[in-house]
């Protein structure tokens, strides 16, 4: 199946106004700050709730507020270090 969708994607079939694909270009713009950042401020996120509650446990629930902040910090740390270097050696 994901061998299809790509293959339709590629073919160009899917219209570029279709909102689906707008959502994927977009994450796809800062995926590599995604990757490379995610981790690190779940972690953090995960330090923070800790020194919040003061308890050592995995809630349930974390990842539902976790994953959109770290998913916004992501996207802003794109601004700040991915796209200022990508400009820098484009020599935009």
């Amino acid at each position: 199946l994901a061998v299809l969708s790509v293959s339709v994607l590629l073919a160009g079939r899917v219209h570029r106004q279709n909102p689906l694909v707008r959502l994927f270009h977009a994450v796809g713009i800062f995926s590599f700050s995604l990757y490379l950042y995610h981790f690190p401020l779940l972690l953090l996120s995960y330090a923070g709730l800790v020194a919040f509650t003061g308890e050592l446990v995995n809630y349930t629930r974390y990842y539902w507020l976790a994953v959109p902040l770290v998913t916004a910090g992501c996207f802003a740390l794109y601004y700040i270090t991915e796209r200022p270097a990508v400009r820098y050696f484009r020599g935009t």
